[in-house]
């Protein structure tokens, strides 16, 4: 403890080194803080997601997997064609990963989950 006292300097007008001290605690807070905005942003997108077809076969719909909101856009909704947005799904591709192996499994029966 004496010597941390013994490298900053006798004169305290320079509060730089006291910064440099603090530097790696302040790093942490900003971390955990866009971790956890980033893990809240997902949270309420998934809110509103739903089960969106990602596999086709000749019989029309194969799989369906989980889509938050704004990750999948049906374009003809009598037929099931949509596009995925590589955007949106890639920038939350961690979270996403997760979430479709653990809370909102794959259906590959050719029903959407959500559907009775």
């Amino acid at each position: 403890m004496n010597k941390m006292k013994n490298m900053l300097p006798e004169n305290e007008s320079c509060s730089c080194y006291k910064w440099i001290l603090k530097w790696p605690n302040k790093i942490w807070q900003v971390v955990a803080s866009l971790l956890i905005a980033y893990i809240v942003v997902y949270f309420l997108l998934t809110i509103n997601g739903a089960y969106a077809p990602s596999d086709f076969g000749l019989q029309g719909v194969v799989a369906y997997q989980w889509a938050p909101l704004g990750f999948y856009k049906e374009e003809n909704k009598a037929e099931h064609i949509g596009r995925w947005h590589s955007y949106i799904l890639g920038s939350f591709y961690p979270v996403w990963f997760i979430d479709i192996h653990f809370l909102h499994k794959v259906s590959f029966d050719g029903k959407s989950p959500a559907l009775p």
